[in-house]
């Protein structure tokens, strides 16, 4: 991994995304 910190960030938009179309 080059860059773990923008996966990370990467992943909690995902799932920020997610949560807010889910509710």
């Amino acid at each position: 991994m080059k860059k773990p910190a923008l996966g990370i960030c990467y992943g909690m938009q995902l799932i920020n995304v997610a949560f807010g179309g889910s509710l």
